[in-house]
């Protein structure tokens, strides 16, 4: 029969040695050294990740030839992985990457060389939260400009700009704040991001458009009874262009209520005084067809917004394709469905991504941008900046 007494100051996740000294007929009999530690404890004790989020979680415990090793187990309902499942280098330590919603708690076993029979070393739990990602959106080959903060909480393993059919993505810039690095802004080889101001003073809003307009130029009114048949039918091209206007007096809105495929029809819309509600898809022919809608306020500076549906979106196609320009708000709707936008989207207020696709956030943006070159291309040239040059002729 024998005694221990064991010191209770001795420092926790620290590996110590015991024998057994046997005292018989005056001989002193030594038994083989044995391991033990007195705790093997894991930080951090807490884990919160989002979706294919990874962190690192380490053991206390100091390297040690007695140690085999610490193996980590998985918790349960396949809510996170590990990787290494177990490590025998100090120090000891696993990679957790979310893979699942939920909490599971996440164990430290601690595995002696064997030295005999002796029991491992259990850490205390860790737990282990993970949670879908925070909504975010993405654009394609597009440069991007933000006279204020430009934030987009982007995946792991994904990227904000992504490169078009050109092989290049765009160049984000913004002149406040970004959340966006070097490492997500765009692929490998890229990440481009500019603290940068716009030195272009002017605002090329409804006004500006509706100004330059030649005066020779009478648009087709429309309303939103028929404005799928009067963009497709109705009016006569004036300078290669199809010429509509909406007057919100008395307060009235211009609404879209069915698709509209314009194909190789190329179209202006100035909306004045009024919100635009888009309820259905606009599309038109890639390289021959043109949209553009200008949505302007009205004298007591209310009105001027774009509101997408929440039921526009889905599918790997664009839903809205065009030159889309917003005096006060261009807004996405609350919605669960991606929005994929072929074109431009300019709001003077407010560009409201209100889109959150809860756990398909994982893989996937909210809303999708991608440039539309044919777009920029077509642009009418009656709408564009017009320099006048004055010059003293004899008479």
């Amino acid at each position: 029969q024998a005694t221990f007494f064991i010191d209770n100051l001795l420092a926790p996740n620290t590996v110590y040695y015991w024998e057994v000294m046997n005292f018989q007929s005056s001989i002193c009999y030594q038994s083989t050294l044995e391991p033990n530690v007195s705790s093997c404890d894991l930080t951090p004790s807490s884990l919160s990740l989002q979706l294919n989020e990874s962190a690192p979680v380490t053991s206390l415990v100091a390297g040690s030839s007695a140690i085999a090793n610490i193996g980590f187990s998985s918790g349960g309902g396949g809510t996170f992985s590990r990787n290494p499942v177990d490590d025998s280098t100090g120090p000891y330590g696993t990679t957790v990457t979310g893979i699942g919603v939920g909490t599971a708690n996440m164990l430290g076993t601690l595995n002696f060389v064997d030295f005999g029979n002796i029991s491992p070393c259990f850490s205390q739990p860790v737990s282990i939260t993970v949670t879908p990602p925070g909504a975010w959106w993405q654009v394609q080959d597009s440069d991007i400009s933000s006279n204020g903060d430009l934030n987009s909480e982007v995946p792991g393993g994904s990227y904000f700009d992504i490169a078009g059919s050109g092989g290049y993505p765009g160049v984000p810039s913004y002149t406040a704040s970004t959340d966006l690095t070097g490492a997500n802004v765009s692929p490998p080889g890229f990440g481009w991001i500019a603290d940068s101001d716009n030195l272009d003073l002017k605002v090329y809003d409804y006004q500006f458009f509706n100004n330059q307009i030649p005066a020779d130029i009478i648009p087709t009114p429309v309303d939103s009874a028929g404005l799928v048949s009067a963009l497709t039918t109705q009016g006569s091209p004036q300078y290669g262009y199809y010429w509509y206007k909406f007057d919100g007096v008395g307060g009235l809105d211009l609404s879209l209520t069915s698709a509209l495929n314009l194909l190789s029809r190329k179209v202006i819309l100035l909306v004045d005084s009024a919100d635009f509600y888009i309820n259905a898809p606009i599309n038109l022919t890639d390289g021959q067809g043109f949209f553009m809608v200008m949505v302007g306020k009205n004298s007591d500076g209310n009105k001027g917004n774009i509101l997408i549906d929440p039921t526009v979106g889905g599918g790997a196609s664009p839903n809205l394709e065009g030159i889309y320009e917003a005096d006060a708000q261009f807004r996405t709707g609350l919605s669960a469905i991606q929005l994929r936008v072929r074109g431009s989207v300019t709001g003077y207020d407010k560009v409201d991504l209100q889109r959150d696709l809860g756990i398909a956030n994982s893989n996937t943006p909210a809303e999708f941008f991608e440039f539309a070159p044919d777009q920029i291309m077509l642009f009418p040239a009656r709408l564009g900046v017009r320099k006048i040059n004055w010059k003293e002729v004899a008479p």
